[in-house]
């Protein structure tokens, strides 16, 4: 499964080179997992009469996933209110490590409060409280999962209405993507897309 999510800041991270041998000994083992991948310019996954042109721009720096941070911001006459039950469930899904609660009065930010996902109180209580909701979650996705193997390549789609999730088989074979997209999906697991 893809779980895409959006992040709204990240730590700062330093500057310095690679200098301890455990730092180095990382490295290596990413240029070894690196090495393994197959990326080929000659073959692309997409023909160019079927899909819009992508330009690619190198830039910025690659941001550890433990360095995200989700930022809200809440009225400070409404902050003892604050849930973090509600706050909890994006970010464990994402494992955005920290959440900073900006409390402003009137559009003046008087606080931030700085939280650590792994390490707040607030946020074990909320997982405790949310164990039994996950649960079902992860059932539901195994469910959908089950229902997509069993099916292969038929198209289904998922539906909620009123509170009711169900899975339906498409009328038409047609997709919205491409059959050059839908082949991507059937590559090996040792290729990488982007």
């Amino acid at each position: 499964m893809v779980v895409r999510y959006e992040v709204d800041a990240c730590m700062p991270q330093s500057r310095r080179r690679f200098s301890t041998r455990n730092e180095a000994s990382t490295l290596d083992s990413l240029a070894d997992a690196m090495s393994n991948i197959n990326l080929t310019s000659t073959a692309a996954p997409f023909s160019s009469s079927t899909m819009p042109t992508l330009n690619i721009i190198n830039a910025g720096t690659y941001v550890p996933q433990v360095s995200t941070i989700e930022l809200t911001t809440v009225a400070e006459y409404r902050r003892d209110t604050f849930s973090w039950q509600d706050a909890y469930p994006q970010l464990f899904l994402s494992q955005t490590a920290h959440h900073f609660l900006a409390v402003h009065s009137r559009g003046r930010f008087t606080s931030v409060e700085k939280r650590k996902l792994s390490s707040q109180t607030d946020f074990q209580t909320a997982r405790e409280q949310m164990k039994p909701a996950l649960k079902k979650l992860r059932k539901a996705l195994e469910a959908i999962q089950r229902l997509v193997i069993e099916h292969g390549s038929k198209k289904l789609t998922l539906v909620c209405s009123e509170g009711q999730l169900a899975v339906y088989e498409r009328r038409t074979r047609m997709s919205c993507l491409p059959d050059e997209a839908i082949s991507c999906f059937d590559q090996p697991k040792s290729h990488i897309w982007f």
